[in-house]
């Protein structure tokens, strides 16, 4: 909860303190941020894939290379232009980036064996769709970018209905993006990257959801100690780890919200293996909760989040880290933003909402 001697600045969208009766559980707290957006259209902002990739860049963030961040908008002839921007000869990560959950998301692992005799592996769960598909090709005859193309551009036609009003405003599109990994050193090649999806309360990092690949290693602290164990593989966080790095990571873009989750890799990009060090990269953020825990880490993060609010000790501040830009271009950040105003973070297209 927040310093009772400085008062928290929270954005003015992010606060539900006139909703909140004191009684809520996680649940409750999570329904009344789904409905958020209801009433604030700069919530859509948070949840654009595309604006977060081109934004995160320009304020310092490392973020994985991206092949492609188009909206619908950007691509006119569907499905052979979204054919020509995936990648050859190297693995990624496509999805829809108006979906959630992980749905409409194809990994492509690419490839292995000599020039003349390749194969890679492809994952993938389609949006609608229960479960995941895993499949073999072979990149010297195989048509697997036609096959990906094809389900992107299906993809550009529909909306994911299911979800919240910030959401439903999202113009679709696509992300292509290199998959992170960690070379383990054996001839099998690269293992999944770490990811950890950090869950920050009033700017201070509360708990974090460690994961690697398909394996659940459960839950960590501020301080690195696990607080909730699911698997049996891992109960300490590798040495290469830097816990500060990340629970820094996720503060500082947190620093003015009650709740947002910031999903951090940490690993290499498969376009960038030769580069020496360790890679943190922030990967997205949500602000709308739907992550299922033990109901006791429920309860406390319930409490963490209605304690802020009835102390009482904050102020609503203007959010003015959106550009104005995303506004004017109907909730869309220009596909020159990232070059513009890593060049130049004065110039006009790069200013906030609120700027004069």
């Amino acid at each position: 909860a927040p310093s009772r001697s400085k008062p928290f600045e929270l954005y003015e969208e992010f606060n539900i303190g006139p909703k909140v009766s004191g009684a809520e559980n996680w649940w409750d707290i999570e329904h009344l941020k789904r409905y958020q957006g209801r009433y604030f259209p700069s919530l859509t902002f948070y949840a654009d894939k595309i604006a977060q990739k081109r934004w995160l860049p320009t304020i310092g963030y490392d973020i994985p290379k991206s092949f492609a961040l188009r909206y619908k908008t950007e691509i006119k002839v569907r499905r052979r232009a979204v054919k020509n921007i995936i990648p050859i000869d190297t693995s990624f990560v496509a999805k829809a980036s108006h979906f959630s959950e992980s749905q409409g998301v194809t990994i492509v692992e690419c490839c292995e064996g000599s020039r003349h005799q390749k194969f890679g592996r492809m994952l993938s769960r389609r949006f609608g769709g229960h479960g995941k598909v895993m499949a073999t090709f072979d990149p010297l005859t195989g048509d697997y970018r036609g096959s990906i193309a094809q389900e992107l551009a299906e993809y550009l036609e529909h909306a994911d209905r299911t979800k919240n009003d910030a959401q439903l405003r999202l113009t679709p599109g696509i992300v292509i993006e290199e998959r992170f990994v960690i070379p383990d050193g054996s001839s099998e090649g690269l293992l999944a990257a770490l990811e950890f999806k950090c869950f920050v309360i009033w700017g201070r990092f509360w708990i974090s959801h460690y994961r690697r690949g398909g394996h659940d290693h459960g839950y960590w602290d501020r301080e690195g100690r696990m607080v909730y164990k699911k698997s049996e593989r891992e109960t300490f966080l590798p040495d290469f780890v830097d816990w500060t790095r990340i629970v820094r990571m996720a503060e500082e873009r947190a620093k003015h919200m009650d709740l947002l989750r910031v999903d951090i890799y940490v690993g290499k990009g498969s376009a960038s293996l030769q580069r020496p060090e360790t890679r943190y990269v922030l990967s997205e953020v949500e602000s709308e909760q739907t992550s299922t825990f033990d109901e006791l880490l429920h309860d406390e993060g319930a409490r963490l989040i209605i304690a802020g609010y009835k102390i009482g000790n904050y102020r609503l501040v203007e959010n003015n880290e959106i550009p104005r830009v995303y506004f004017e271009n109907g909730l869309r950040l220009p596909s020159n933003y990232t070059e513009v105003c890593q060049q130049n973070s004065d110039n006009e297209l790069c200013k906030g909402r609120y700027s004069s």
